[in-house]
């Protein structure tokens, strides 16, 4: 019934995957038109391929402010699966994998950092920071975090699941998921940031976990629990949530789900211009009303005093 209100004519694909999720949810929250960009243009029947090609380019490109998270989650992730295939974990060659993946960021920089390809140049001590943070988080993996997991039973890790509420589909992607001998399913997930980062919206994307571990293995909530583990100090903040919590939960996602679609339309997916933003969102280069555009040079101090308080926050 949606596309009975919008003119802007999309690729059938386009329903067929159109799910909720919480990092869509957090893309729609930063910008509106960063959302359009990335999940509605692609498909829109009037784009040359040509154009579509360049959205996916962008979309490959990743911010200072990630790289150190989307590192960390690779090498955790390749440490889990090691341990699914019934080999110890390997610190060494976490490290490795983690100083390796920060040399190709380093080497590749103008083509996989999403400020540089925009034409900021970077300082090696930016590197050398997140070498030491990085370093930090995996010594607290490895001798805090870890050694808590060993009376677990695995069960998946950072694998792409999805289930309904109603006829929504939602998407998501879990960390680690692991069972207890008590039987209790237990949801982990990795936080690179500081505790004082994230503020209200984990529960959503925690719920959101929950929901799919009492679809997926039929399980009260009383058998679940979820916990955020943050690496950079190896302290762990659980949640246990319950039937009333849930439901408003889900009706929150419907609810939310049904914003996320009411118009297909470009000039209803007003910006959010500032500074800060279009230098860290991967279509700043092409949006119209992007502050990269508006004043260049300047934007570019902006970002060195941006990188400075990153530092300052990594050491």
């Amino acid at each position: 019934f949606i596309r009975l209100f919008n003119m802007t004519e999309l690729e059938k694909w386009f329903f067929r995957y159109n799910g909720w999720s919480f990092s869509r949810h957090n893309l729609m929250n930063f910008c509106n038109r960063a959302y359009y960009y990335r999940y509605i243009y692609p498909a829109r029947k009037d784009i040359k391929l040509l154009e579509k090609e360049k959205i996916r380019r962008l979309k490959s490109l990743n911010s200072l402010y990630v790289i150190q998270g989307s590192l960390i989650h690779e090498t955790i992730e390749n440490q889990i699966g090691q341990h699914y295939l019934k080999r110890p974990l390997n610190k060494e060659s976490a490290i490795g994998q983690y100083v390796q993946g920060l040399k190709r960021y380093n080497d590749t920089a103008s083509d996989t950092i999403l400020e540089c390809f925009n034409g900021k140049k970077l300082d090696v001590s930016f590197f050398e920071a997140l070498k030491t943070s990085g370093l930090t988080m995996l010594d607290n993996f490895f001798d805090i975090v870890w050694p808590n997991f060993k009376d677990l039973e695995y069960l998946r890790h950072e694998k792409f699941d999805a289930f309904k509420i109603q006829d929504l589909t939602i998407n998501l992607k879990i960390d680690y998921l692991t069972k207890s001998k008590g039987e209790v399913i237990v949801v982990s997930d990795w936080k690179t940031g500081k505790e004082n980062t994230y503020g209200g919206v984990t529960e959503l994307q925690m719920a959101t976990y929950i929901l799919w571990v009492m679809s997926h293995y039929q399980k009260p909530p009383e058998e679940i629990r979820g916990e955020f583990i943050y690496l950079s100090s190896g302290k762990m903040r659980p949640f246990q949530m319950g039937f009333d919590q849930l439901e408003k939960i889900k009706n929150f996602i419907v609810e939310d789900s049904t914003k996320l679609n009411k118009s297909y339309e470009f000039s209803n997916f007003t910006t959010d211009p500032s500074k800060e933003k279009c230098h860290s969102c991967q279509f700043g280069s092409i949006c119209s009303d992007s502050k990269i555009t508006e004043d260049k040079d300047q934007s570019m101090l902006d970002q060195d005093d941006n990188l400075k308080e990153l530092l300052a926050d990594i050491e």
